[in-house]
């Protein structure tokens, strides 16, 4: 922990029941290190991100501290301030992804949805959609929304609408069920005798389209495909419900493929970066066999005020990446960011 802050702490007069809290943790964080890590080289959970990383006693206290002061800057303008000390992204780094925390307060209020998330394109937006019918989603709509706006106020993100929304799927009658459950039934088996397996089959009346991902190999994909679709065509030239659906043919292959460094860095460049408008990101990729990260920005390079804006992402990025935390991730392994401008140009 920097010497300034760590310094600024010792002075911030702490309740007692925080301050009992804070040695509780530490405790724990104690008792879990002898466990997790009896020899340095064994690597703790970190239980937000899913990743394991490897931790001493002091970082372990660090985090906790971190944590303590993110969720509990509002006690005094002194932790506030302290709080604030702590860099933006490393933050994120610490605390629940905006859809776990959207995931929350859907689950803590109880509410009925069909689907929520966040999405980047065609803009930023927190997205829910509420099921049922139209008296609970004016009942619910404007408390949630409230809701919502204060959790991205929370996370200083203000790079996002909110699209509340109802229902509106396609609902099958049980007439339609039995004919989609008998249609399967007879696509499967006459699959089958073919000497074909589907990994899945999905008939999609709102689409008027029929699903099939196979099981193929490269070598065998075209001749399956085509043996599929004449078998499917024909079971369903003799339905008038399906006489006219789409028949689409996919080929999956299911490939396990171990997540690496970037893994554990890409969600909080990508959540962080893209959930501000100062820093103008539209898309961040990064590739797997080495620790090549590229911040797409719609940056105007030829504006003059467009410094400002690429010194601020520059800073704040290489602020996340000379941390502690991130240099325990990369071991050493050079990380290499690209930035680039609107005209997709790599910028200096």
């Amino acid at each position: 922990m920097d010497f300034k802050i760590k310094k600024e702490i010792e002075k911030i007069e702490i309740p007692n029941e925080l301050h009992d809290f804070v040695k509780l943790g530490i405790i724990q964080a104690k008792e879990e290190t002898k466990t997790l890590v009896p020899s340095f080289e064994k690597k703790p959970v970190k239980k937000r991100w899913s990743q394991k990383k490897k931790f001493t006693y002091l970082t372990l206290a660090s985090i906790m501290m971190v944590g303590l002061f993110i969720s509990t800057a509002f006690i005094s303008p002194a932790m506030a301030t302290i709080a604030s000390q702590i860099p933006y992204l490393n933050q994120i780094f610490h605390s629940d992804s905006i859809l776990d925390s959207v995931s929350q307060i859907i689950d803590e209020e109880g509410i009925q949805v069909s689907s929520s998330g966040v999405r980047y394109l065609p803009k930023k937006e927190v997205y829910i959609v509420l099921d049922g019918p139209i008296e609970y989603y004016n009942d619910t709509k404007e408390e949630l929304e409230l809701k919502i706006k204060e959790l991205l106020a929370a996370k200083d993100f203000d790079a996002y609408s909110i699209n509340i929304s109802q229902e509106e799927s396609y609902v099958s009658k049980q007439k339609e069920k039995n004919e989609i459950e008998t249609l399967y039934n007879k696509l499967e088996d006459n699959f089958n005798k073919l000497g074909y397996q589907a990994i899945n089959i999905s008939i999609d009346p709102s689409e008027e389209a029929i699903l099939i991902n196979l099981n193929s190999s490269e070598k065998n994909y075209k001749q399956a495909q085509n043996e599929i679709e004449k078998e499917a065509r024909k079971i369903t030239n003799n339905s008038s419900t399906y006489k006219n659906y789409d028949i689409k043919i996919a080929n999956t292959k299911v490939e396990v493929i171990k997540a690496g460094k970037g893994a554990e860095i890409a969600p909080i460049l990508e959540e962080g970066l893209l959930s501000k408008k100062e820093f103008k990101v539209t898309s961040i990729g990064y590739t797997t066999n080495s620790l090549t990260f590229s911040i797409y920005t719609s940056i105007d390079s030829t504006d003059s005020k467009s410094r400002e804006s690429i010194k601020t992402l520059k800073n704040t990025i290489n602020e996340f990446l000379q941390s502690e935390e991130i240099k325990t991730i990369v071991e050493g392994e050079p990380v290499t960011i690209k930035i680039f401008n609107k005209d997709n140009k790599i910028i200096k």
